[in-house]
């Protein structure tokens, strides 16, 4: 059944349906109630289990837009290239529409909106991102193209959202999206619900006020049209209105190939002798071909049993697989084995990495990863 605001229904309760059969006479008229047991007795109902409506609040680990398999890349025409994959959670969207903007940090530390054809690849080679409408409860690829070399972006997710169902789109407070609500009465999502719930019938939905919202959020004239300008001074209103914005992304410097990504999660196996590093973000790694490592092993100050000790070696890719398990982008994983390894010994270990190219150029030496075993 559809679900309006200020309605029977909330998010935040907990709900149960109680079911009664009645039966009519002969002539089809006069129901009356049909039991299995007397006045009184909980046999003559029955109920279902309890529901709860769960009222969605925005916090960094349930956030309304996921980004995953995040991966950098740089053309023969030395094009600099992000994509990655979207998806974004079901909420109370007005028309189940969300658009979506790549934004340049800027040196005053704001956010540049870029509107701009060149910088939105398609989406299934048909309509390029700054022209789509995304559907919640779906999955996208996205790709951004002629992006400036060593520069700082993000994307930014705009949506008119009544998460709960108060009747007020939810707009940005403090930073935090869906913080508060456009209380301007005109700006209300249906502007005559009362008419609505007083109709016994109620077999027309009410009226809403999307194109006065789109006019107002988004400057458009329509409520069907995909917004044009999200950004700058000449409409800061679509700012209220962001639904979520990604962590930031630094594209890559001038003459970088690719990188290993970004180290969270170090394994070591039962022995002590195989190490595995676990990377997110990776890309270009299919024109890496030797990895160097250096591991520093520092016992605790007031181990006496163990012996600090220096473990170097080198990694080749093997053909076909490459050097890297997993992929050559995305989240990517780097197994190190070696005899001489002791990981099991507690401690801290100092990791070092240089990758190669074929033509044993450096590919990159990402910062050292510290591994304290206890």
């Amino acid at each position: 059944m559809p679900v309006y605001p200020e309605g029977v229904f909330q998010p935040g309760y907990s709900y149960r349906v109680k079911e009664v059969i009645f039966q009519y006479d002969a002539a089809g008229k006069n129901p009356l109630l049909v039991s299995l047991d007397g006045k009184g007795s909980e046999k003559r109902y029955g109920l279902s289990d309890t529901v709860t409506w769960s009222l969605y609040s925005y916090n960094e680990l349930n956030r309304p837009v996921t980004l995953t398999n995040i991966v950098q890349e740089v053309t023969d025409a030395d094009e600099s290239t992000i994509s990655m994959n979207m998806s974004i959670r079901q909420l109370n969207y007005l028309d189940n529409k969300i658009y979506v903007r790549i934004c340049e940090k800027q040196p005053n530390e704001t956010w540049k909106v870029l509107d701009v054809d060149k910088y939105y690849d398609t989406v299934n080679g048909s309509t390029k991102i700054n022209k789509m409408a995304f559907e919640p409860s779906k999955s996208y690829l996205l790709k951004f193209r002629n992006l400036e070399k060593n520069k700082t972006y993000r994307l930014q997710f705009y949506a008119l959202v009544d998460r709960d169902y108060d009747n007020q789109v939810d707009i940005v407070k403090n930073g935090i999206p869906m913080g508060a609500n456009d209380t301007e009465a005109s700006h209300k999502i249906y502007k005559n619900l009362d008419q609505y719930y007083g109709d016994k019938n109620r077999t027309t939905p009410p009226a809403n006020n999307l194109e006065e919202l789109y006019k107002y959020y988004y400057k458009t004239t329509t409520a069907s049209a995909v917004p044009v300008d999200l950004g700058g001074s000449s409409n800061t209103n679509a700012q209220q209105v962001m639904l979520d914005w990604s962590r930031e992304i630094t594209t890559f410097k001038k003459g970088q190939l690719g990188t290993i990504g970004n180290h969270y999660q170090s394994d070591v196996d039962s022995t002590g002798t195989e190490l595995t590093l676990h990377f997110a973000d990776a890309s270009g790694l299919g024109k890496v071909a030797s990895c160097q490592y250096y591991i520093k092993y520092v016992p605790n100050l007031d181990d006496t049993a163990n012996e600090g000790a220096d473990v170097t070696g080198i990694i080749m890719a093997d053909a076909g697989t490459g050097l890297i398990t997993n992929a050559a982008s995305g989240n990517v994983e780097l197994v190190i084995r070696n005899g001489q390894l002791q990981m099991k010994n507690p401690g801290t270990y100092y990791i070092q990495l240089q990758l190669m190219t074929s033509e044993n150029r450096p590919f990159e030496k990402p910062d050292t990863i510290t591994m304290i075993v206890d």
